[in-house]
């Protein structure tokens, strides 16, 4: 498995710039005639906007606690006695990383703030 990556990086250089030639329908027409099997990913508001998601109704929307209202994917199964809830908006990226850090696992803040300063523990992407 370790093999499996070695050359990733290179392989990349090599294939992200003939790919970026393409718009991306026409490369997914090219992979489709070529019997190659691929798909769109699709950026957040393409997804959330979805006609699966639409019909399904899977798309729902919470305020953080600031007021900031938060789209996001509900969940995809329907169960007639047992719907989902939704209490809580996504979290931000690093909200609850003290918390479990601190509450559940017990580690001192200054343990904390030693792992992001190392990189190990992040609050931004």
């Amino acid at each position: 498995m370790a093999g499996r990556s070695v050359n990733r990086q290179a392989l990349y250089d090599e294939i992200e710039p003939e790919i970026a030639k393409w718009k991306s329908a026409a490369f997914l027409a090219a992979m489709d005639a070529a019997r190659l099997p691929g798909g769109k990913v699709n950026e957040i508001p393409e997804a959330l906007s979805h006609p699966q998601l639409v019909h399904r109704e899977l798309v729902q929307e919470l305020a953080r606690d600031d007021g900031t209202k938060v789209k996001f994917v509900g969940f995809p199964s329907k169960f007639s006695k047992t719907p989902p809830n939704y209490r809580l908006a996504p979290p931000r990226f690093g909200e609850d990383t003290n918390a479990v850090l601190q509450e559940l696992l017990g580690m001192p803040q200054a343990d904390i703030d030693a792992l992001r300063e190392r990189g190990v523990v992040a609050d931004k992407f």
